[in-house]
């Protein structure tokens, strides 16, 4: 009788901290365990990157197979609700692999568009991952859409965490915007310079050359936990899985 997928993932729960073989073949045999999926472990599985705990490891699982088009939502979904804007890429990476970044930034930004706060907020961070694409699409349209909606964000949305995370991602070159939307490029550097908040008035002098070390963009943990019934997880990877994100996601700007 083949296992469940409640065991294999309470098997990876015993050796997720040793990197050892038990930890290895426990994973291989859950990867193998996809092909024979029922309807019902389909449904564990979309149900699962939707739990704290549980979600991580699905994201292992696909971490070396193509993600199954029945789970990109559900995948993508539990990038999004990730605090850490670096171990969301576990869960975006294997979706470019197999879908193309022209697909998975597209999703993104419709979040970006239509999601609560904290939705846009974890869209923000995981369009840092999803990069990658094996496809040769065209993508100069689509970045040109997401610098004009980031753009857009910042300006008009006072949230401060919304404000933290898209301000890493912009680019003050106005000539990367259409031509009525570069005056508004010196608005959002006005509202930066003169923010209350520390890490945005630290962040756009990093932008503009100031230089000095890097601040990493703060946690939004307090928040979100001073709010009842928030749809946002703690981060489930393990901190063995867990890297220096500050560094990497406070340095690059999205062209």
């Amino acid at each position: 009788m083949s296992m469940r997928w409640d065991d294999h993932f309470l098997a990876r729960e015993r050796v997720y901290r040793d990197p050892g073989p038990a930890c290895f073949n426990g994973l291989q045999a859950a990867r193998k365990r996809v092909a024979t999926n029922t309807r019902e472990d389909w449904m564990w599985l979309a149900d699962a990157l939707g739990d704290v705990r549980r979600k991580f490891f699905v994201a292992m699982v696909f971490r070396l197979q193509s993600v199954p088009r029945r789970l990109l939502a559900a995948l993508i979904s539990a990038a999004v609700s990730e605090l850490n804007p670096s171990t969301n890429q576990f869960y975006i990476r294997p979706c470019v692999r197999t879908f193309g970044t022209k697909e998975v930034v597209t999703r993104l930004l419709r979040i970006v568009e239509v999601g609560s706060n904290e939705e846009q907020c974890g869209a923000v961070s995981a369009l840092y991952w999803a990069y990658g694409n094996e496809r040769d699409d065209d993508l100069a349209e689509l970045r040109q859409r997401r610098q004009r909606l980031l753009l857009m964000r910042f300006i008009e949305n006072e949230n401060v965490n919304l404000r933290r995370r898209i301000l890493p991602a912009l680019s003050f070159n106005a000539d990367k915007y259409p031509a009525e939307l570069q005056p508004l490029v010196a608005t959002a550097m006005a509202i930066a310079r003169a923010h209350p908040d520390e890490y945005i008035r630290h962040r756009i002098g990093i932008q503009t050359g100031e230089g000095g070390p890097l601040m990493p963009v703060p946690s939004m943990r307090a928040a979100v936990e001073d709010r009842a019934g928030m749809s946002f997880a703690a981060s489930s990877v393990p901190s063995s899985a867990s890297h220096d994100w500050s560094l990497n996601y406070s340095t690059r700007v999205l062209e």
